[in-house]
């Protein structure tokens, strides 16, 4: 079953009740609700995830995305935007799963796979096959190399490859003008 959730959501200076302009100061900030700024920070912390950050990135961006919630002009108002579709999002998945039960049968469908597992493991042994068949290849590949000479085939080529590429940089000066070039921008 696939359910699409599909809402269009603005929140603008004009349409936003909590938008309290300073008048002595272009830096005004807009108090969000509570649902905005989790949703934000659940938004940025997502992004600093996929974008590797780890759970530093991960951390930083979900502050930096609540932060930017409190200010006026687009990036605000599209931090809270993704804020309230994040919790509306969030809310939709939680009443489904009270619905249906997802996360209890998901559990229950992973407890049986791990049953399985095991199960097939003590019938066929398979980690002490696979380990042999590591152990396999592991010794075949060295022959390999013995016979054929691959790791040290492969050492020239990626020495001469570097010696090629240093004398490419040399005539011109490729490493200077990539240099240059980021620079400016």
């Amino acid at each position: 079953a696939c359910i699409i959730v599909q809402e269009t959501m603005t929140t603008t200076p004009a349409t936003n009740p909590l938008y309290k302009p300073d008048e002595n100061n272009d830096n005004s900030t807009i108090n969000p609700n509570a649902s905005q700024l989790g949703g934000a920070a659940a938004a940025g912390a997502a992004a600093g995830l996929i974008l590797g950050g780890g759970i530093v990135g991960a951390a930083a961006l979900g502050v930096g995305a609540v932060y930017v919630a409190t200010t006026k002009g687009t990036g605000g108002d599209v931090a809270r935007s993704t804020g309230d579709a994040v919790s509306k999002v969030a809310s939709r998945a939680k009443k489904i799963d009270e619905e249906h039960h997802l996360v209890e049968k998901t559990k229950n469908a992973t407890i049986g796979v791990v049953k399985s597992a095991k199960a097939l493991d003590e019938k066929h042994g398979i980690p002490d096959k696979t380990k042999k068949a590591a152990a396999d290849v592991s010794v075949a590949a060295n022959e390999f190399d013995k016979k054929h000479h691959l790791l040290d085939k492969t050492k020239k080529a990626a020495h001469d490859t570097g010696v090629a590429l240093k004398n490419i940089d040399d005539k011109y000066h490729v490493v200077d003008n990539t240099k240059n070039a980021t620079i400016g921008v």
